[in-house]
């Protein structure tokens, strides 16, 4: 067992086995070789989320830092696409450090309706959100308590748009974009009307006009996936993906300083990516680790994990 003191120290000082997610590599392995590997190997799976204009999930969540009398908290943000997991801890939490992440990303990214996703600065560097239904779904289940003759209503819109995404989980993003179209588009179609006609009717001070105005307010972005076959109808994959920090917290409490979270950024990403790859972490890194001091830098697409994943493949 780690000491807490010693958890908490920079990956290049630790030097024990660490046993987090099934995981079972050396410390001195991963980054004390040289001190730079780990932040190369992370480098081809950030890479392909920038400069693209394809679809990229995110979400965020905080860890703490510590820090003389109390910690600091820090937003760490995920970024998902294509088989590619990249966390990254932030300094500061506006928008304009949030999309500095991922420099030169143009595309559709999925999240929550948080002010950095719809924010003026996010309007400016032209890219589109789309935003989370279950969010919406969320607000009124939560009012069923004071009006569930209107909760249920709006819940059946989103059970039936659940089960029929489920029939279209293994279409082509073309084929699923016409198929939502022809049944989900009427769908929501009539569910926003519904909201207009209804908001004003709804007594205020109860849940329900908050439920009611989420959707309504956010209308644009959350139909975003009505149009366009590549985005799901939730980011709940996003949320999946920071569960284990937000465990795991629980047990490591905070990061020792800035570096720490950037060390564990590193690794949560690779680990991550291999999780989504269905790839043996320990394996990979193993292999990885070993090739890596003779990989130029125009070599290391070849080994993210998906490709890794891809090349193991082929071969069986």
């Amino acid at each position: 067992m780690h000491s807490i003191g010693s958890e908490n120290r920079t990956i290049y000082e630790r030097q024990p086995v660490r046993h987090t997610m099934t995981i079972h590599v050396r410390h001195k392995m991963v980054c004390a070789r040289r001190p730079h590997h780990g932040v190369r190997l992370t480098m081809p799976i950030e890479s392909p989320l920038s400069g693209a204009s394809h679809v990229v999930g995110c979400d965020a969540t905080t860890v703490k830092i510590l820090a003389p009398k109390r910690c600091d908290r820090r937003s760490v943000y995920v970024f998902h696409a294509d088989g590619h997991v990249a966390f990254r801890v932030l300094d500061r939490g506006d928008a304009e450090s949030v999309f500095a992440a991922i420099p030169g990303f143009r595309g559709v990214m999925m999240s929550d309706a948080g002010s950095v996703f719809t924010s003026k600065h996010r309007e400016q560097l032209q890219i589109r959100m789309a935003l989370c239904n279950a969010h919406a779904r969320r607000y009124f289940s939560d009012a069923r308590e004071t009006d569930k003759a209107t909760a249920d209503h709006a819940l059946r819109l989103y059970r039936n748009v659940a089960l029929y995404e489920r029939s279209f989980a293994s279409l082509a993003p073309s084929a699923r974009a016409k198929e939502r179209g022809r049944i989900i588009a009427p769908m929501m179609e009539a569910f926003y009307k519904w909201l207009s006609e209804n908001l004003s009717k709804t007594r205020q001070g109860t849940p329900i006009p908050v439920a009611s105005s989420y959707p309504f307010t956010f209308h644009e972005g959350m139909t975003v996936f009505v149009r366009d076959g590549r985005v799901a109808w939730t980011h709940n994959e996003s949320e999946r993906h920071l569960r284990h920090i937000v465990v795991g917290r629980k047990a490591w409490m905070f990061r020792g300083n800035m570096k720490s979270a950037k060390d564990a950024c590193v690794l949560w990403s690779l680990a991550m990516s291999c999780r989504v790859n269905n790839v043996d972490p320990e394996k990979y890194l193993g292999d990885v680790l070993r090739a890596l001091p003779d990989v130029s830098a125009s070599g290391l697409h070849a080994w993210t994990p998906r490709a890794y994943a891809l090349r193991h493949a082929r071969a069986d």
